[in-house]
């Protein structure tokens, strides 16, 4: 059961990439995007500022893809934890730690 979840964690995440994210990179080729910036050479400073934007980019998307695994794993255990909660029965039921904050109830 437990890889079931998190093949349904990944797949939601897997979705989420294929349908948002990578609409969004498919112009952003290195060969395409740093060419006309890169004719005299690779050390100008033109040339190295647009691979490390593309490099910067590419970080900014790893770090998407991280944050998207964690969001997808509470999306996913949250439907999964309402599940339970209504398979066993728990509808009004309230949180220990409600009761041990609010002292006053």
């Amino acid at each position: 059961m437990h890889q079931c979840y998190w093949l349904a964690v990944i797949l939601t995440c897997a979705a989420n990439e294929v349908f948002m994210l990578l609409p969004a990179t498919k112009s952003l080729d290195w060969e395409q995007f740093c060419r006309t910036r890169c004719l005299a050479g690779p050390s100008q400073s033109e040339c190295v500022a647009c691979y490390l934007s593309l490099f910067l980019l590419g970080s900014i998307l790893g770090c998407m893809l991280i944050v998207d695994l964690q969001i997808a794993h509470v999306v996913c255990s949250s439907i999964w934890g309402y599940y339970l909660g209504m398979w066993k029965s728990l509808m009004g039921m309230r949180k220990a730690a409600d009761s041990a904050v609010f002292l006053s109830d």
